[in-house]
């Protein structure tokens, strides 16, 4: 290489584009004129002091009759670009490791969570739920004999720690004003006093059993809806009515 290149940085490449243009009888001005840039910018090129864009390489390219790839190649584009993506790759290969390790330490925390948990609900009582209501009487009685439908595991603070506690299903919309809807799990608690106002499971001879609000007025008994729908009932005393046990609890699963 000519010694009055080689402190540049584009020498190699100013150097074999000068050789190209001189080979093919153009003046500096002639080749800055095919390229649309001033004769001053072409002698950078040449001197190696300037790299020219990548538009450029291929412009002169064209004019030069030279392929674009050994321009590149000449320039070290082809070089820096594969280094600069290797940097960029290594990065965003760190940046997902850091982005993997979180998720993990998350997903960790979240699994013991859960086991402790499950672990937890192992340990809770399974209360039985008897049946879907509303029943009538002999259904109801049959339920609570045969063991009922299935288990409800529950904390002992949420049935007010009564061993007879049990629970029912919601089959009706009796009591949707109530925020009871159907397909809810009711746990009721027989130990528990029921006062103005409560929900309770009730007997109603030659009805059945179901979820009332109950309300008194001296020795009546009201049983109210949580609906609109149907008017409150009155019964005089306790006769043909039996106050089951209160609502404590309501369990929902979404649907």
């Amino acid at each position: 290489m000519d010694s009055r290149y080689k402190e540049f940085p584009y020498a190699k490449l100013g150097l074999m584009i000068s050789r190209l243009r001189l080979a093919r009888g153009l003046s500096k001005k002639e080749l800055a004129k095919s390229l649309n840039v001033h004769s001053s910018y072409i002698y950078m090129i040449e001197r190696g002091r300037r790299r020219p864009s990548s538009a450029v390489l291929r412009k002169l390219s064209e004019s030069l009759n030279v392929p674009y790839e050994e321009l590149v190649s000449a320039a070290g584009i082809s070089k820096r670009v594969e280094k600069g993506k290797v940097s960029e790759l290594k990065q965003e290969i760190k940046s997902l490791k850091r982005q993997v390790a979180r998720l993990t330490r998350k997903l960790d925390r979240i699994a013991r969570r859960e086991a402790k948990k499950l672990e937890k609900r192992a340990t809770m009582p399974a209360l039985p739920v008897y049946c879907v209501l509303p029943v009538d009487v002999p259904t109801w009685k049959n339920a609570v004999n045969s063991g009922g439908i299935g288990r409800l595991r529950i904390a002992p603070k949420d049935f007010r720690g009564d061993q007879d506690a049990f629970a029912v299903r919601v089959g009706d919309d009796s009591m949707e004003l109530d925020g009871v809807l159907r397909g809810d799990t009711v746990v009721i608690s027989p130990a528990t006093e029921i006062k103005e106002g409560d929900m309770a499971l009730v007997m109603v001879l030659n009805e059945g059993v179901s979820l009332r609000k109950v309300y008194y007025e001296g020795r009546t008994t009201l049983l109210g809806y949580g609906t609109n729908k149907y008017p409150p009932k009155a019964f005089d005393g306790p006769n043909g009515l039996h106050l089951i046990g209160k609502a404590v609890y309501v369990t929902r699963k979404l649907r």
